[in-house]
C-alpha cells in the first residue's frame, strides 16, 4: 500500500517506468532517470511520460483502442543504442507508476498493459505506438459454438454453427436433434 499512501499525501513524486517483456523470456526495462526496483536497472531512455485515453461512445456503441506512444531516446548508452535490442511486434508492455516508497514492483501502479503496434527511428528517437490487450479480450469470433458429429445431428447438419438469434424472428432457425422418442426441436 506503499503508492496509495504517497498520493495521499500533499505532494507527490511519480515518475512511469516501461518494461517490455522480450520473447526469449528477458525484460528491457527504461524509465525517464536511472532507477533501481526490484534489483533490476532501468535505463534512462524515456523521453517523456506516456499519455494513456481511452474512449467510448455508449450511445453509438463504439470502443476506441487506447493507443500509447512511447518516446525513447536512441542515442548510445551503456555501448548499446535502443534499436539494437530487438523488440518484436506484439511484444507485450507494462506502463509502471512509481512513487517514492515502492521498492518492489508489486508496490507500484500498473498503468497500463498492451502490445508493441509499430516501431519507428532515426539516430536519436525510437517511437513506439502500443495498442492494449482489450482488443483481443473483447473480441469473439461467431458463431461461438458448432454442432458435433454425433449420430443424433442429421448428416447436412453436422459441424454447422448453431444458429444465434437475437429478439423476436418469425421462422427462427433451431438446431434439430433426433432421438430414439423422435425428433425435438
Amino acid at each position: 500500500m506503499a503508492f496509495i499512501d504517497d498520493i495521499q499525501s500533499r505532494d507527490t513524486a511519480l515518475f512511469p517506468v516501461v518494461t517490455f517483456a522480450l520473447f526469449d523470456g528477458s525484460y528491457e526495462r527504461v524509465g525517464i532517470k536511472p532507477f533501481t526496483l526490484d534489483g533490476e536497472q532501468y535505463s534512462p531512455l524515456l523521453l517523456s511520460s506516456p499519455s494513456i485515453k481511452e474512449s467510448i461512445d455508449l450511445e453509438n456503441r463504439k470502443y476506441k483502442i487506447s493507443n500509447v506512444s512511447l518516446k525513447i531516446s536512441n542515442v548510445e548508452y551503456n555501448g548499446l543504442r535502443f534499436t539494437d535490442i530487438q523488440i518484436p511486434l506484439n511484444t507485450e508492455v507494462l506502463i509502471y507508476w512509481v512513487s517514492p516508497s515502492c521498492t518492489i514492483i508489486d508496490d507500484c501502479y500498473l498503468a497500463y498493459k498492451g502490445t508493441v503496434r509499430a516501431i519507428t527511428h532515426d539516430e536519436k528517437t525510437c517511437n513506439i505506438t502500443l495498442e492494449d490487450i482489450s482488443q483481443s479480450t473483447l473480441h469473439r469470433d461467431v458463431p461461438v459454438a458448432l454442432l458435433g458429429t454425433n449420430d443424433e445431428i442429421p448428416e447436412k447438419y453436422r459441424i454447422k454453427p448453431v444458429p444465434m438469434v437475437y429478439g423476436t424472428v418469425d421462422r427462427s432457425p433451431v438446431v434439430i436433434n433426433h432421438t430414439e422418442s423422435g425428433t425435438e426441436w
